[in-house]
């Protein structure tokens, strides 16, 4: 096929047909000003979908991307669809035009106990914002906190749910119509999980063409400054959220733009996910450091999506727990699996064994609890030691 040519698009929306067309253009685009062009008409195309909730037709549009391997169109109208759910100009009570964006704060914990989530009280909530104005943000800067400490479950789940929270708080920021009346979708069950993420979620607000945030007005490098405040946050945020996160292994991460923030979270989980596996078995469950072995399979539809693991006391074929490694970059599939070795090599875990092939990421169809492999080659729900309460006490 002619590089110039797409494959047939007629039977998409209207909508998904236009976006494509611009993010086509784009790919072939040589200059700022055309860039600049192609855009603008489709960030008002996104503006439609956005505001009228269009899922559908983003996720059909996503499906054609995929199937045609159009990576490039794919990675232009991600990043144009995030941009846009995450960030708008608007103007204050005085004309005055500013930039708002919708930031996440993350943190990422193991426990043997129960992870905190819900609502903080004012006084955590006044003081998280001082510590945002002291050192993450640049002056002039008007900052609206949503004052719940949410999971992964609880945060928008789409573009448009995004895109109402942002466009909310940044009223409230700005203080226009009052407090903000958004709702984020209802709290969800969810499983209990020894080690997750929590997210404080705000916008943040500044006159048009106004530094955000502090690495932004500094003289040093960007990425010098942002580790340096990196490192004073985390010395705060340990104080700050001492009470709320008590018995718990913590790790606090910059404030910054939410979509990139939640990949933020997922990357860092990961590691930790697996360091809670095996040292509750260790501990809690009681086995002995070495006499673990690890089973891992890749598991995805037609590519690696994922590497489940399953634990099983040595000599038995029985699963009793396991973890789920996504996979981020499906380039980067041999550091994964090194990264993971190298891991369990650490926690003195015991044997690994590495599955051939790829696995379907099954379920339990009664309690959507994940199926990790067993030493027999297939996926199999977890059975925990009749004696080993597996639900972590409450201490929050």
């Amino acid at each position: 096929m002619h590089p110039s040519l797409l494959p047939d698009y007629q039977h998409l929306h209207s909508h998904a047909q236009r976006l494509l067309q611009c993010a086509d253009a784009l790919s072939h685009s040589v200059s700022k000003v055309e860039d600049s062009y192609w855009e603008h008409l489709a960030e008002q195309c996104i503006e439609t979908l956005l505001l009228s909730d269009e899922s559908p037709i983003i996720e059909q549009l996503f499906q054609y991307l995929n199937e045609h391997q159009l990576t490039e169109h794919l990675e232009i109208i991600a990043s144009l669809l995030e941009g846009c759910s995450e960030s708008i100009t608007l103007e204050d009570a005085q004309g005055l035009r500013h930039d708002a964006l919708l930031i996440s704060i993350p943190v990422t914990a193991w426990t043997r106990y129960s992870l905190p989530e819900g609502p903080m009280d004012s006084e955590l909530t006044q003081a998280l914002e001082q510590q945002l104005h002291k050192l993450v943000l640049a002056p002039k800067v008007r900052v609206a906190l949503h004052p719940e400490l949410l999971c992964f479950e609880d945060v928008p789940h789409n573009l448009h749910q995004a895109r109402q929270l942002l466009e909310s708080l940044a009223k409230q920021a700005l203080g226009l119509h009052g407090k903000s009346t958004t709702k984020l979708p209802p709290r969800s069950q969810h499983p209990t999980l020894l080690a997750d993420a929590r997210f404080v979620l705000a916008v943040i607000a500044a006159p048009a063409g106004s530094p955000l945030f502090a690495w932004q007005q500094s003289k040093e490098r960007a990425l010098t400054k942002q580790l340096a405040i990196l490192n004073t946050w985390q010395q705060h945020s340990q104080e700050l959220f001492a009470g709320l996160f008590t018995g718990c292994q913590t790790e606090y991460w910059l404030p910054n733009a939410f979509h990139a923030n939640n990949r933020v979270a997922e990357q860092h989980l990961r590691p930790l996910n697996l360091k809670a596996t095996v040292t509750w078995l260790q501990t809690v469950a009681q086995v002995p450091k070495g006499q673990l072995t690890a089973i891992l399979a890749a598991c995805g539809q037609e590519q690696i999506e994922e590497y489940r693991i399953g634990f099983c006391v040595t000599d038995s074929d029985v699963v009793i727990h396991g973890c789920i490694w996504p996979l981020l970059d499906p380039d980067d599939q041999s550091d994964t699996l090194a990264q993971i070795s190298e891991l369990l090599k650490e926690l003195e875990s015991g044997d690994v064994l590495l599955l051939p092939g790829l696995y379907e990421p099954e379920f339990c169809d009664d309690c959507e609890t994940p199926y990790f492999p067993n030493p027999d080659a297939e996926l199999v729900h977890p059975e925990f030691p009749e004696q080993i309460d597996s639900e972590p006490p409450l201490l929050h």
